[in-house]
């Protein structure tokens, strides 16, 4: 008699507006039986709200975090440089002390910051080696407690030794704010670095390096003469600054043999940065209001990493979505891209890139009406009348109609407001599924995909883009496979 015993697994899968798969782990162990459906039903989310809104979910359900996704794609216009060579900052000879040499380069940068960046392009501060032999002790903590007397020879005051970089520079994560030093003994300057940080997608172009030199950083970091014949820094990461320390100390003073030349040039024609996620409660999610602190999110986004800044705006009179752009010639296109259900949420659809031309979303109406519930689930359910599953992994040549492999189809409920297996399939036997191990996860366990579609006029089949989430639950088994 064999041993191998059928499994079960119930799940209930939350399915964005605007998309149309999901997917089940089942364990290793497990995956050697063939799968099917025994029981399958589609709900609108409509329910859900339903039931928020009628104080019927418990506060462990409400608070629930709900996460949406977003992402940029910017691209450059050729002819007007984001940052325009013109604006180059020359260091002339007469600035013959290093800690100067910063300033003037930290100033100037500053003052030429392009309009839509959060940072300024480039940027120098300094760093303490001893901090390296510190334990349990942050770096404003060794400044303030610890080294403040040595470098400045009085106690520590925020007014006369904090906020000394450029203000676009101060929220550049792990930048140094501090002044430097003004003991200049060779105790001090022994263990103190110069470090050059550079914006994403950053070049920086200097003409010379005898001034670098000075500063303490050696001819390897800087590397030979490139392009024109000038020395280049480059930052060819997409996600925050790239930081560059000196590995010797410091000359402070020095005759410089030649002027210092440094522009900047973007990298890269264009490039789509990492996405990044926003989190509200379920609770909040039913207020429109509450989505305004995507601003929050895009501008530590702007920060932490990609040095461009938009902004989400909301009109509560006309209940009214607005993202806006920075107004920059330089930039040929500054798309924002949103994730289908977030995109839903703030009025624009299902259309995902959001552009300057089409900034402003649709009217979003917060205030739930709860008798209409039924209706609105009712109508949208009997106009897509039909839905298919099937297993997204794998080709079929048994479908007529269907790429994929059919698992099931889902048709009205008899009271309309779900989609389930008619209980007539239960005569029949269920079409099943075979799992790969070529799709093993790190956590040991498989992947199950499955994709919904449904039909257009004229039998058109497309996936299933319902304008509101839905959720699929049902029971999964396995069985024995067949020889």
């Amino acid at each position: 008699m064999s041993n191998f015993k059928e499994i079960y697994m119930p799940f209930k899968k939350f399915i964005p507006a605007g998309q149309s798969t999901f997917s089940l782990d089942i364990p290793e162990y497990h995956s050697d039986r063939e799968f099917f459906f025994s029981y399958l039903e589609l709900t609108p989310e409509i329910f859900s709200e339903q039931a928020a809104v009628m104080n019927l979910d418990t506060e462990e359900e409400l608070s629930q975090n709900v996460e949406y996704k977003l992402y940029y794609k910017i691209i450059f216009n050729p002819e007007m440089p984001v940052f325009k060579p013109t604006e180059n900052v020359v260091i002339p000879i007469s600035v013959v002390n290093s800690i100067n040499i910063m300033n003037e380069i930290n100033t100037n940068f500053e003052f030429k910051k392009p309009v839509g960046l959060k940072h300024l392009g480039f940027f120098i501060d300094w760093y303490d080696e001893k901090f390296d032999e510190v334990e349990d002790m942050t770096w404003d903590e060794f400044v303030q407690i610890v080294m403040a007397e040595e470098y400045y020879r009085e106690p520590y005051d925020s007014d006369l030794h904090y906020d000394k970089l450029p203000e676009s520079a101060r929220s550049v994560p792990g930048a140094n704010n501090y002044l430097f030093p003004t003991n200049l003994s060779l105790d001090v300057m022994d263990s103190i670095r110069f470090r050059i940080n550079i914006a994403p997608h950053v070049n920086v172009v200097c003409s010379t390096d005898g001034q670098l030199l000075k500063m303490g950083f050696i001819q390897n970091q800087i590397g030979p003469r490139k392009k024109n014949n000038k020395f280049i820094f480059s930052n060819r990461y997409s996600m925050g600054f790239m930081t560059i320390t000196a590995l010797l100390p410091p000359t402070i003073n020095f005759i410089p043999a030649n002027p210092l030349n440094i522009f900047l040039e973007s990298n890269i024609p264009m490039y789509a940065t990492e996405p990044f996620s926003f989190f509200l409660t379920k609770e909040k999610t039913f207020k429109n209001i509450n989505f305004t602190e995507i601003s929050n999110v895009m501008d530590k986004y702007a920060t932490d990493y990609v040095n461009f800044t938009f902004k989400l705006g909301y009109d509560e009179t006309t209940k009214r979505f607005s993202f806006e752009y920075p107004m920059n010639a330089s930039f040929n296109s500054m798309v924002i891209v949103l994730s289908t259900d977030l995109a839903e949420r703030l009025g624009f659809g299902l259309t995902t890139e959001i552009t300057i031309n089409n900034n402003t979303g649709k009217k979003v109406d917060d205030a739930f009406d709860v008798s209409i519930v039924e209706t609105k689930a009712r109508a949208l359910i009997m106009d897509t009348n039909m839905v298919l599953v099937v297993n997204n992994n794998v080709s079929s040549m048994t479908t007529v109609g269907i790429n994929e492999a059919y698992m099931a189809a889902l048709y009205p409920s008899n009271f309309g407001t779900t989609m389930v297996i008619p209980q007539v399939e239960s005569c029949f036997k269920p079409p099943t599924m075979t799992l790969s191990k070529r799709l093993l996860n790190n956590n040991g366990s498989v992947s199950a995909n499955f994709k919904l579609l449904r039909f257009f006029d004229h039998n058109d089949l497309v996936n299933l883009m319902w304008t509101m989430g839905a959720y699929i639950s049902g029971t999964l088994r396995g069985t024995k496979p067949h020889k």
